[in-house]
């Protein structure tokens, strides 16, 4: 590179027709070389399917799968005692109101960013920390700022702001942490989620879609991949692990949280199984892996041979595997899809939350109070704030569907839906 450096100095600068030759050779080698680098990595096959995994061994079997329901105290893993609650809150005009949220992300500022595919007029809603509503994040259109789908809504904690991706125009949408829009970059692949390198302004892509083959080809890239490395312009550099697929067999495209961080890590889920790995220096390792008895996980190498079935067919089959993930440097909790025993349904929902550091773990499908006002699902893992260690989402529909009790945080509740119009409430969390 050096070398290079110093023949374009060299460059007489008035002499225009020749730095634009010295240039068309400067980017014929670098481009050469990148296609060089990507050619090396890929005979390389940076393959999760054969390392090495570390085990741990969960016990599911005493789960009665034909009737699928664990529900749990709150108290069996949080302080129930020091639960704090705040309600989102739309404003007088009833701008605010939330509609189905598919995420709630705790941001740096304190604010919360709701995610809601639903809303017809803005997919991403901002509210402050008293949970008020501040403003809609882009609005529904195809102008300067807009969005036609929100297909993916994210915070880059990196960079310091929310990227919302428009899933009609496949381009990227930025705006800081108070909402206001900053720009737009064109995706020149598909991906089902992405997450920024700590070690570069680049960034790591989830495809996982077997229509990539045409956009990868024109990178020098002739694979389709699990994770993409790409440059901080989403060009991508090389992939880690080629899928081979036949043209009728299509693996299930989530769009969850199928990248996290770990430490200065970053890490993803295997699609079909139940394996984690990190990414180490352009390698990848095993973080954890779990064999969990009662539950059938697909192998990973049913993606390498072309036997991976849809989701559908998948559940049906009695397979089961991670479709979502929050996980902190002690802790993780998974969200997991079982085939359903139950008529009315294909398929239900179990969560793992794990310890790292005792080991302790315990399936779920939910967590009741003890008062039996309300019921919570999953919870996100909080890494901000030193008052409390996770949060959760209370529906309105789940306090309704809870037997009447008198007791006071009933009606607190209760008041605090009326209050925000039946929007959601947010339960702040202590581990015990």
């Amino acid at each position: 590179m050096e070398v290079l450096e110093v023949a374009v100095q060299g460059v007489n600068r008035n002499d225009m027709k020749t730095k634009k030759m010295f240039s068309r050779v400067v980017i014929y080698l670098l481009t050469t070389l990148v296609y060089m680098s990507c050619e090396t990595k890929e005979s390389g096959s940076y393959s999760f399917s054969n390392i090495t995994t570390r085990n741990i061994e969960l016990d599911y079997s005493t789960v009665n799968k034909d009737n699928l329901n664990i529900t749990l105290s709150i108290n069996d893993i949080f302080d129930e005692a020091t639960i704090d609650y705040i309600s989102l809150q739309p404003n007088k005009n009833g701008d605010g109101l939330i509609v189905s949220p598919r995420s709630i992300i705790h941001l740096e500022n304190d604010s919360w960013l709701v995610n809601d595919p639903r809303n017809t007029k803005s997919n991403a809603l901002l509210f402050d920390k008293n949970g008020n509503f501040i403003k809609y994040i882009g609005e529904k259109g195809d102008g300067p700022g807009e969005y036609v789908i929100a297909g993916h809504c994210k915070v880059n904690s990196i960079k310091k702001q929310i990227e919302i991706l428009d899933g009609v125009r496949n381009i990227m949408l930025y705006y800081d942490y108070s909402g206001n829009y900053i720009g737009t970059t064109d995706i020149p692949f598909l991906f089902s989620d992405i997450i920024q390198d700590t070690k570069s302004d680049g960034f790591f892509a989830y495809t996982l879609n077997n229509n990539n083959n045409y956009y990868m080809k024109n990178f020098g890239l002739q694979h389709d991949y699990v994770i993409i490395k790409t440059d901080n312009l989403y060009i991508p550099q090389y992939g880690i692990e080629e899928i081979t697929l036949t043209p009728d067999i299509s693996p299930f495209k989530n769009n969850g949280n199928k990248l996290f961080y770990y430490e200065s890590n970053i890490g993803f889920i295997n699609n079909y199984s139940n394996d984690l790995y990190l990414i180490d220096e352009y390698n990848i390792k095993s973080f954890v892996s779990f064999r969990i008895n009662g539950m059938n996980f697909q192998n990973p190498e049913f993606i390498k041979t072309g036997t991976g079935t849809p989701f559908k067919e998948t559940l049906e089959s009695g397979f089961s595997f991670v479709i979502d993930l929050s996980v902190s440097n002690e802790r993780l909790l998974e969200t997991i899809m079982v085939e359903s025993k139950h008529p009315d349904r294909k398929y239900d929902k179990v969560y793992l939350s794990y310890s790292f550091k005792n080991k302790e773990y315990i399936f779920y499908n939910y967590m009741e109070d003890s008062s039996y006002t309300y019921s919570i699902g999953r919870y996100y893992l909080e890494t901000l704030s030193s008052n409390y260690d996770a949060y959760a989402v209370i529906h309105p529909k789940y306090i309704e569907e809870m037997e009447e009790t008198d007791h006071p945080r009933r009606k607190l509740i209760l008041d605090m839906l009326e209050e925000n119009n039946h929007n959601p409430i947010l339960a702040l969390l202590k581990f015990k």
